[in-house]
């Protein structure tokens, strides 16, 4: 599905999956669920090109879910926080949520042990710019294209019937989370790219 004419959505993920073509680099952001791996792999092919670098906005297993599959396929540059790199290669234990389910999906979530992540100043992109956005996890980040005036906010919230809001079961810190959807919110006009639900258009 095209965004515009840089920015695409790859159709039919768990976690929504965009692809920015750039001059110089081909980015994508956030890797879906490992059963979304074929129809990944499909949007290169068709469209003949890889991606350069992975931005991964959080560590939750539907946003890193075939990570390592495209790493060993198209060895991108891998782009996350300092924080949730620690969590990413294994070297720090992740906060469990309080809800029952967060909980329980995070019980059965596998073992991080990537490596080579890279953090945020490797971007070399003055249209780029990373947005700490923790709440959601200690180290959420989102990427804003500051000509587009577009930001992909991965799990920062979410979008349902025309609205943003915060994620409630899987949010470690609901107070701070409310706190980066105001930062967000005070970027308009923009438009949003959520891990869930629909772009929208703040004005």
């Amino acid at each position: 599905m095209k965004i515009s004419d840089n920015i695409d959505l790859i159709d039919g993920t768990n976690a929504n999956v965009y692809v920015i073509k750039t001059e110089k680099k081909i980015i994508q952001i956030d890797t879906g669920m490992k059963n979304n791996l074929e129809r990944i792999l499909n949007y290169y092919e068709t469209n003949r090109t890889r991606p350069d670098i992975i931005f991964i906005t959080h560590y939750h297993m539907d946003h890193i879910g075939t990570l390592s599959s495209l790493q060993g396929r198209f060895n991108p540059m891998v782009i996350a926080s300092e924080t949730e790199r620690e969590y990413l290669e294994g070297r720090a234990v992740p906060e469990k949520p309080k809800s029952l389910l967060g909980k329980m999906v995070m019980t059965f979530s596998a073992k991080m042990n990537f490596q080579g992540i890279s953090t945020c100043e490797k971007i070399e992109d003055e249209n780029l710019q990373c947005v700490a956005t923790p709440g959601h996890t200690p180290g959420s980040i989102s990427l804003l294209m500051r000509r587009e005036r577009v930001i992909f906010i991965g799990d920062a919230a979410a979008t349902k019937d025309g609205e943003l809001k915060t994620i409630g079961a899987f949010t470690l810190d609901p107070e701070t989370a409310e706190r980066s959807l105001e930062k967000i919110r005070a970027l308009k006009p923009i438009k949003i790219l959520p891990g869930h639900g629909d772009p929208l258009n703040l004005e």
